[in-house]
């Protein structure tokens, strides 16, 4: 049986075909990404998120949370914040990502998620590639949880 991880090895090995160039501050970049996953809901991924991102930011890092939970979508909720936008508005709307992001009260900003946005699941390459090439302005970060 394969695990999930290899699934996603395997797809990234046939559908690679990300084509976007990398400008000289994102290529010297020192931001980190950490992901925090799981295959079933309702397992403190969000909390688990929100607390390295205090932590990190507790330690004087510049600190983003990306909530990219399609199905419930809560980092903001937990922090107490209404974004005026969502992932959503970046990747369908074209919205620049430092438009998208909310600061919050502790000292740590956020990409909301985008609840109940199933079209974010059948993106097409272009979507994704303009996903990455979004993602990849925010150098300025240390850590994105």
């Amino acid at each position: 049986m394969e695990d999930q991880a290899q699934s996603l090895r395997d797809m990234m090995r046939l559908n690679g075909k990300f084509n976007f160039s990398v400008d000289e501050k994102v290529q010297n970049s020192k931001t980190r990404f950490i992901a925090v996953s799981s295959g079933k809901g309702g397992v403190g991924k969000s909390n688990i998120a929100i607390g390295l991102a205090l932590k990190y930011s507790e330690l004087g890092k510049k600190v983003l949370i990306l909530d990219a939970d399609i199905g419930m979508a809560n980092v903001n909720i937990l922090l107490g914040v209404i974004p005026k936008y969502s992932i959503y508005h970046m990747i369908a709307q074209s919205r620049d990502i430092r438009e998208v992001i909310t600061k919050t009260e502790y000292n740590i900003d956020l990409l909301a998620g985008a609840s109940g946005t199933m079209e974010l699941l059948d993106l097409s390459d272009v979507d994704v590639n303009k996903f990455i090439k979004e993602l990849l302005k925010i150098y300025e970060y240390d850590i994105v949880v």
